[in-house]
């Protein structure tokens, strides 16, 4: 099927309002195989949303509109779709008693368009609802076989017709078999442009699924879609591309999944592990604790954390040796090695992560800001450490930027210590 997906309303043309229906709509059509070619936004006018039909039908044959099914004036898209098919439109019985009954619920008198609200086509499918009060309905062209379906617009109704209505319905005609449609792989510590030019080759191979390179604001996410490809051979041929390319980047992979993490990442491979872990924060302020435990199950692996976001709390809570402060400061290896190795040996943890540097406004001590020192203590031995210098893009950038290079930390310090216990 080749999917068009309209989305009407005059809020969405002029910019009142974000789109986010169409990228709904594509998503979810393509978890049952099913891909968006094109995609229209009408606003709420008679003849333009015709139009939009009549090009859509002449190159698509699953044709999809959200938006303007609901009671007011302006809500003309079953109308101008029935004008366009040549159908009546009826009112649905059971549509129109839940939406009577609902208005009595509520102390509430009905309007004299709330009945179209349970418009349907005559020789279509309704899609009732109780997640909104307007039903969706669908036509079905027997002679060219395409599909005409008229969707609700508040997303939250719309996403819920989709996934108890619309999509079994599809999945149904397709005899669709649970497959793998896209594979998103998620690499950390690696630039967009030299993943590029490492999977060049993949990429250009005709004989290879779409690859896409995505820069994600902390990581490099790899997308890998099926094209066209038989089902029959499908997962395979995704997963042996994903495979491909882990093997080119294994030492920047962190896992799969569209909405991927890096803490979640971390988190699980230190429960597989059986691995604890405690953080002594300075410029992040407790930012890195509360991202790892911010992930279900983080229980069973972060211990603690220690916020010495001063230098005198360094001493007090962590034991740091004031002569090393004053000998090297506060922004040094040397302060965050010693950081790391209090804060293992105060908390009994498997792992220690120690963070202190230059947050903003303006420098400290000559030390410029974005100067961030970073090390990861173990139960294993030798604490690797390492010095970043992230952009003065303000305060709240650097304290971002030097919480995903303590994530980083944490993996490359797990992969050497720990390595015979990772499981990729």
């Amino acid at each position: 099927m080749k999917l068009e997906i309209i989305t009407v309303g005059t809020e969405l043309v002029m910019g009142h309002t974000i789109n986010t229906n169409a990228a709904l709509l594509a998503k979810s059509f393509r978890t049952i195989g099913i891909g968006s070619t094109y995609q229209q936004v009408v606003d709420d006018d008679f003849d333009r949303i015709e139009e939009a039909i009549k090009m859509a039908s002449k190159r698509s044959n699953l044709i999809v509109l959200a938006g303007g099914i609901g009671p007011t004036h302006d809500d003309l898209t079953k109308e101008v779709l029935a004008h366009f098919l040549g159908q009546d439109l009826v009112i649905d019985s059971k549509q129109w008693d839940y939406i009577q009954t609902y208005f009595k619920k509520q102390n509430r008198s009905i309007s004299s368009l709330d009945y179209k609200q349970a418009l349907t086509f005559q020789e279509g499918l309704c899609f009732h609802t109780e997640d909104g009060l307007a039903c969706g309905s669908l036509y079905h062209d027997p002679v060219l076989n395409s599909y005409y379906v008229c969707l609700p617009g508040p997303p939250s109704e719309l996403k819920a017709m989709l996934e108890k209505k619309v999509l079994p319905y599809f999945a149904k005609q397709l005899q669709h078999r649970t497959s793998i449609e896209s594979l998103y792989l998620n690499f950390y510590g690696i630039g967009e442009s030299e993943v590029a030019t490492i999977l060049t080759p993949l990429i250009q191979d005709p004989n290879s699924p779409l690859i896409e390179i995505y820069a994600k604001p902390r990581h490099i996410q790899v997308g890998i879609s099926e094209k066209g490809l038989d089902p029959a051979i499908k997962d395979q041929v995704l997963e042996t591309t994903a495979d491909q390319i882990i093997s080119q980047l294994k030492d920047y992979y962190m896992g799969q999944g569209k909405d991927h993490s890096i803490q979640a990442y971390l988190i699980d491979q230190m429960k597989k592990m059986k691995l604890t872990l405690s953080c002594a924060e300075s410029l992040t302020g407790g930012q890195l604790s509360a991202s790892l435990t911010s992930i279900p199950g983080a229980s069973a692996v972060v211990k603690g954390s220690f916020v010495v976001y001063q230098p005198q709390a360094k001493v007090d809570l962590l034991g740091i040796d004031p002569q090393l402060i004053d000998r090297y400061s506060v922004y040094s290896e040397q302060c965050a090695c010693a950081m790391a190795n209090q804060c293992l040996r105060l908390s009994g943890t498997d792992l220690a992560i120690a963070l202190t540097g230059v947050a903003g406004p303006g420098p400290d001590q000559g030390h410029p800001v974005g100067e961030v020192y970073l090390a990861c203590a173990s139960n294993r031995g030798t604490t690797e450490w390492v010095k970043v210098m992230i952009p003065d893009r303000g305060r709240d950038y650097v304290r971002d930027l030097a919480t995903q290079h303590a994530f980083e930390l944490i993996k490359k310090t797990i992969e050497q210590k720990f390595a015979k216990y990772l499981s990729l």
